[in-house]
């Protein structure tokens, strides 16, 4: 726009004003609900219908964008490599140096910073090179113009250690493996001769170098190789002149162009700060009130405005961001190219209100802005963080991580996002702590199901599975089952501790289901053991072995169920009699063994009545080793006391044919 436009703009700039009154305050109520409908689980809807205006003042907020290019020149002396630049057409006389601003050179106004640089003509000197002596062209420093350097792998030798023998000329004889003889085999014997390869001499030439302990280098040609710096051609460019061969010593302008960028707010010291700095992060904030560019900005352009601040301001800003010491004197050194300046306004309101019989303020800004440190939404958030904090402290995880989900949907910030993270932590420590818990309680009650199982079958089959492979599936594939159901269960049903007690409910029906069994098994084989009594008093010590262990079953079975059925108890009874009835034949047993004639003697040892002494007496170790007590030591107090009866009874008649035999 023109300076007249630019100027009837800035002139109706206001400072502030109250428009409490104002009836058109409908787009502020509005406002506030777009704002507070974006900020979730509050509750409140169409917040801006719900509040009471107390005061509401209109700050306008102006910042000024200002662009700012200036051109410095300074001469200088210097040597260049010489390749036909161009030169002035008009000397510059080194005497004077304000003719610098008559040269016409290409200028930059379009804000950038660039630099350039023009030879003085008639400054100018020329020289050889001295490094390439005016060719442009200088020996490789790498190889020294051969175009070859030293092989880095060999070091230039063109040999290497061989990689078979490491350089010793040697390897270990392949025949003897190095013991420097082998095994021979004749007619007469098999013993070792001397290995024919070696000689005995354990080593024989390298195969691979034939005994000189290097070979040729595969990395080069006769220990050199291509120069890695010249690529082979020896020669180089001039580093000094690069390439041209000759120097030019003069004096050169250097015309440097600077673009400064600036940015003033004006009445920021009435706003916030959190609002000031928002306002000024982007040139595309708030609404254009005037622009304007020149080679330079007129003083007077902001005097007519009523904005006393501004005027102010804008004038020490200007004096300020043209006088730049840096660059030097104005108009000696450097100067301004051109000026552009841009006047924005940002609507800030303050607005005092009333919710629900509290007061409070808040800040409204730009398009759609809002600030409200303080306000019933950013309680009910604070609410929500103590309650998360609360829920934390008695160790209700998910509760409190539901809560400051909440809270930081509502508002992000660093505070909130690291309670979250700490809630996060102890969550998954919970979860850690159950894997160790299932880690080593779950294997436990599995083992413990598994015993119990394998216990159940066990009274349940007997001995009908007559494969040991199949009493290993039934029992393992059975508590398999068993467990894994009841780890579906457990991560399957909510009610768990129901669900864990029916299932030990199940478990002791099958046990009751399979004892009831195991006890009719009981009778069946308690009358098997009863007819077997009665028709035979002695069994030989095979017989006596297996009876014996009957017996023992039968005392085990009574002792384990005698206060648990009395039905039982009274049959476990008839047992018990039978044992007793069994030790009182043991005694008249004993008796009669006394009485033994000579030929049950002969039968008990196992020989004939021909026999000779010494065939007797090996026949009674044999026979008095079978029941020794190493070897009866553990089988139980019946089969002890069958022993010591055997025993006697083969004492007795080893000693009655002894005394037979005089």
């Amino acid at each position: 726009m023109d300076l007249n436009t630019a100027k009837a703009k800035l002139s109706n700039l206001v400072i502030s004003r109250d428009i409490t009154k104002n009836e058109n305050l409908k787009y502020i109520r509005d406002w506030i609900s777009s704002w507070s409908d974006q900020v979730p689980h509050h509750g409140i809807n169409q917040f801006g219908e719900t509040v009471e205006f107390l005061s509401i003042t209109e700050v306008p907020t102006y910042v000024i964008f200002f662009d700012i290019q200036y051109e410095r020149r300074v001469l200088k002396t210097g040597v260049w490599p010489y390749f036909g630049k161009e030169i002035f057409s008009k000397s510059i006389s080194l005497n004077d140096p304000s003719e610098l601003w008559s040269v016409n050179v290409p200028l930059i106004e379009n804000f950038k910073t660039q630099v350039n640089c023009y030879a003085v003509q008639g400054s100018e000197k020329f020289a050889i090179c001295n490094s390439c002596r005016g060719g442009g062209k200088v020996p490789c420093p790498m190889c020294g113009g051969r175009g070859e350097v030293s092989c880095p792998t060999c070091g230039g030798r063109g040999e290497i250690s061989c990689p078979r023998c490491g350089g010793k000329t040697t390897e270990p004889c392949h025949r003897c493996g190095g013991n420097g003889s082998i095994k021979g085999d004749s007619s007469i014997n098999y013993r070792e001769i001397t290995c024919p390869s070696c000689g005995g001499r354990q080593r024989v030439p390298c195969s691979s170098c034939g005994g000189k302990g290097k070979e040729d280098c595969s990395k080069c040609r006769n220990g050199t190789v291509v120069c890695y710096k010249c690529a082979g051609n020896g020669i180089l460019t001039c580093g000094s002149c690069k390439g041209s061969g000759k120097f030019i010593s003069l004096v050169y302008l250097s015309d440097s162009f600077i673009h400064k960028p600036w940015i003033k707010s004006i009445h920021f010291s009435q706003i916030p700060s959190e609002i000031a700095s928002r306002i000024t992060n982007g040139r595309n904030s708030g609404e254009l009130i005037a622009e304007y560019e020149d080679r330079l900005i007129p003083d007077d352009m902001f005097e007519s405005s009523n904005h006393v601040a501004l005027k102010h301001d804008v004038r020490n800003f200007l004096q300020t961001v043209r006088n730049v010491k840096v660059l030097g004197v104005y108009l000696k050194n450097y100067r301004i190219l051109k000026e552009k300046i841009v006047v924005k306004k940002v609507n800030v309101m303050k607005i005092d209100y009333k919710h629900t019989d509290r007061q409070y303020a808040m800040w409204l800004y730009g398009k759609s802005s809002v600030w409200a440190p303080v306000s019933p939404i950013s309680e009910y958030r604070d609410n929500l963080f103590s309650d998360a904090k609360r829920e934390f402290g008695n160790k209700a995880f998910s509760r409190a991580l539901s809560l400051i989900d909440k809270t930081i949907e509502m508002s992000s910030k660093k505070e909130y996002n690291d309670f979250r993270d700490k809630i996060v932590n102890k969550i998954h420590q919970q979860y850690i702590v159950g894997a160790v818990a299932g880690g080593t309680i779950f294997p436990l009650i599995g083992n413990i199901s598994g015993v119990f199982i394998g216990l159940i079958l066990r009274n349940h089959f007997s001995t009908r599975l007559n494969s040991e492979k199949k009493r290993f599936a039934y029992s393992f594939w059975t508590s398999f089952i068993v467990n894994l159901i009841f780890a579906l269960t457990l991560f399957l049903i909510k009610n768990r501790p129901i669900i864990i007690m029916l299932f030990f409910i199940v478990e002791f029906a099958v046990f009751k289901i399979n004892r009831k069994g195991f006890i009719e098994g009981l009778k069946k084989k308690k009358k098997t053991f009863d007819s077997r009594s009665s028709t035979a008093k002695e069994e030989s010590a095979s017989d006596g072995y297996d009876e014996f262990s009957d017996m023992n079953s039968y005392v085990f079975i009574y002792y384990s169920y005698e206060e648990k059925n009395s039905v039982e108890k009274d049959e476990f009874k008839e047992a018990d009699g039978y044992d007793k009835s069994r030790s009182q034949d043991k005694g008249k047993k004993a008796e009669r063994d006394y009485q033994m004639s000579l030929s049950d003697c002969y039968e008990i040892l196992g020989v004939s009545e021909s026999a000779s002494t010494e065939e007797i007496k090996a026949a009674y170790r044999k026979r008095i080793m079978e029941y020794h007590p190493d070897r009866t030591g553990g089988l139980g107090e019946k089969l002890k006391d069958r022993a010591e009866e055997e025993t006697k009874k083969i004492n007795n008649a080893f000693e009655k044919i002894m005394k037979s035999k005089g």
